[in-house]
C-alpha cells in the first residue's frame, strides 16, 4: 500500500521547513528554530557514529559547528519532495576558524515529516573533503587510512 501523494499546501510546507532547517539553523544561528523543526523524538542519522534522537541531543552538534566556523552560509541547489520526505541538496561556505581556510561542504539532507514536524533525516555530506581543507588530515593520511591494504605488482 502506497503512502497518498500529498496536497500541494502540504508540500509546500515540508519544503519551506526543510528550507528554514538550513537557512535558520545554519545560515542565521538560530537555536530556537531547532526545536520549531526537528519533532521530540526525531531520528537524526549521519552526524555521529550513533543515531541521535530529538533535538537536544543534536544541540551539541550544532552549537560545536557554531563554535567552529564563521559566517556559515547555505544555498539551496535543488529540493525533491516525495510522499512525506524532502531531499534538499545543498552547498555550504564558511571559514573554519582554527586553520582559517575557507571550507566548501557539500551533500544532501533528507527530512520526513509527520504532523508539521521532521521525525527523521538523514543528513550525508562529504566531510572528509572539509578534513582535509581544515588540515586535519592531508591527502596521504586520507589514502592510507581509506586504504590500508596495499596491492603487490
Amino acid at each position: 500500500m502506497s503512502c497518498p501523494e500529498p496536497s500541494d499546501a502540504a508540500r509546500s510546507k515540508m519544503r519551506d521547513l526543510a528550507w528554514r532547517w538550513f537557512e535558520e539553523v545554519w545560515s542565521r544561528g538560530n537555536e530556537a528554530a531547532i526545536r520549531e523543526i526537528l519533532a521530540p523524538d526525531c531520528r537524526i542519522h549521519g552526524i555521529a557514529a550513533e543515531v541521535l534522537v530529538g533535538p537536544e541531543s543534536f544541540l551539541p552538534f550544532w552549537r560545536l559547528g557554531r563554535l567552529n566556523y564563521r559566517g556559515i552560509s547555505v544555498q539551496i541547489d535543488d529540493f525533491v519532495v516525495d510522499h512525506d520526505t524532502v531531499a534538499a541538496f545543498v552547498t555550504a561556505h564558511s571559514l573554519h576558524l582554527h586553520s582559517f581556510n575557507r571550507v566548501e561542504l557539500t551533500g544532501c539532507a533528507t527530512f520526513r515529516f509527520e504532523g508539521g514536524l521532521c521525525v527523521e533525516t538523514h543528513q550525508i555530506f562529504d566531510y572528509l573533503s572539509v578534513l582535509g581543507r581544515c588540515g586535519a588530515v592531508d591527502d596521504l593520511d586520507l589514502h592510507q587510512a581509506l586504504f590500508p591494504l596495499s596491492v603487490e605488482s
